[in-house]
């Protein structure tokens, strides 16, 4: 076991050093054999509620996505929570039309992996629009969930009734019928000005991009699979009879886009939160996480103050942040499995970067800010519960800190960081591909009675004798 001690006379050193240690929780609860009442080392445990509040930022990185979520759905705790979603399109292997060809019409193929939602009422419709964007997407800005694009014309509009045991399966393709108007517009553009077929970005400067909205009746969100999606252009060319010959050009999804997050928390328990990374204290008594809207939970960790600087040469032992009686949810609204733990100082910001500097703390080192003059601010992630899953069964987080604090205790960090530092407590949100799919509108949701965030302390002490 890891024991560390901020400072410590040379003597007790030299004895500390001697004492057996094994992994176990007893006597003292930290793993050492000695005798309360008469050995050198006295033991102890400390468990105190963390003061803890709700966080909302707002600039969250969703360019690049892998698929498409787009929708809306009510959460009981989130309240509306609402995705769009904006791409650029890639154009394919092309060839030119012949002179005589002649539009026919344009479809677009759509599938998808899963829909987030309650349970959907049989045969109740709702429905997806797609528009072409009437601005373009710039390839070169990180976007985040609070930006948008303006619509231009309808493309194609999905309407359905969806059923999990039959219109729901994943493996199947829908085709939808896309606007004549869109359709005719690319193919007298193949026939006019095909080099622009041949440069992703050419064709981007043209046709902008498409935006995938949540009609008014849309109740889910769906996770559309971008290798499925693609716009497909008929058209027939004639040959040397006069015959028609069906020919086709497919348009695929790009890589290039962003998601566009709200959430309407009117009329809960977060009515008030404000998106600016200011702490709040919800309505009720709970403390609520929900990483695609990019809720936080941020504790204080004072406590941990309140012990070292008043026990005198504490060697820490042990330390983890427990999360108990988390409620269950519902069966689209589940906890997260694993959570992560960040450290920050008190004007953190949302952590967009995504640099390591494994020279200054190895695998456990995330950068979540730009340098603030030479160091690094926050000094990273320090807890995860990825060795230790989410209990469904005790509905319990628990997170082990020791590396954590016995770092911290030692003045490995900044000292203007000690007095001031914080947690962050996010869920699966991954900090290094913070624009991975599920750091969207992935509903995972933690929501948690304020006494249950727990800080437990293993530590032990020397037992000084006082004469006179």
């Amino acid at each position: 076991m890891n024991l560390l001690v901020k400072k410590l006379w040379q003597p007790i050193a030299i004895i500390l050093a001697a004492i057996v240690v094994i992994s176990c929780e007893d006597p003292g609860r930290i793993g050492l054999i000695i005798d309360e009442d008469n050995a050198i080392l006295k033991t102890a445990f400390h468990d105190v509620a963390l003061t803890a509040n709700v966080v909302q930022f707002n600039p969250r990185k969703t360019s690049e996505t892998a698929n498409l979520q787009v929708g809306n759905y009510d959460s009981p705790y989130f309240g509306k929570i609402t995705t769009k979603c904006y791409m650029q399109l890639s154009p394919g292997l092309f060839v030119d039309p012949a002179a005589n060809a002649e539009y026919l019409r344009a479809e677009m193929t759509i599938g998808f992996t899963e829909i987030t939602g309650p349970a959907p009422i049989d045969f109740l419709e709702q429905g997806i629009a797609i528009y072409q964007l009437a601005e373009p997407i710039d390839s070169t800005v990180t976007y985040t969930r609070i930006d948008e694009r303006t619509l231009g014309p309808l493309m194609a509009e999905w309407d359905f009734a969806p059923l999990y045991d039959d219109t729901l399966r994943t493996d199947s393709t829908y085709i939808l019928a896309v606007n004549d108007a869109v359709g005719a517009d690319i193919f007298t553009k193949m026939k006019e000005d095909p080099s622009i077929f041949e440069d992703e970005a050419d064709f981007n400067a043209y046709f902008n991009g498409i935006g995938f909205v949540g009609k008014s009746n849309s109740s889910h969100i769906f996770d559309l699979e971008r290798p499925r999606i693609k716009i497909t252009i008929y058209y027939n060319e004639f040959n040397s009879e006069g015959n028609p010959v069906e020919r086709d050009y497919s348009i695929n999804i790009s890589s290039n886009g962003f998601y566009h997050i709200t959430s309407d928390v009117a009329g809960t328990a977060l009515g008030g939160i404000v998106a600016d990374n200011s702490d709040y204290t919800p309505t009720d008594d709970n403390i609520y996480l929900q990483f695609g809207t990019l809720m936080a939970i941020r504790t204080d960790i004072q406590p941990f103050y309140d012990i070292t600087d008043t026990i005198e040469n504490l060697v820490l032992n042990k330390a983890e942040i427990v999360i108990g009686k988390v409620k269950p949810g519902t069966e689209y609204d589940r906890p997260p499995n694993i959570l992560h733990v960040y450290f920050t100082d008190d004007i953190n910001t949302w952590p967009i970067t995504d640099q390591s500097d494994s020279a200054t703390a190895g695998s456990n080192f995330i950068t979540l800010q730009e340098q603030r003059g030479d160091q690094f601010v926050p000094p990273g992630i320090y807890g995860f519960t990825q060795n230790n899953f989410y209990d469904p069964d005790s509905l319990t987080y628990n997170i082990e800190m020791s590396y954590f604090f016995q770092n911290l205790y030692s003045g490995e960090y900044a000292s203007s960081l000690e007095e001031e530092g914080q947690l962050l407590i996010f869920g699966e949100s991954d900090a290094v591909f913070p624009n991975r799919s599920d750091s969207h509108s992935e509903v995972s949701s933690l929501v948690v009675n304020k006494d249950s965030i727990r800080l437990r302390l293993y530590y032990s002490y020397p037992n000084i004798q006082q004469t006179e």
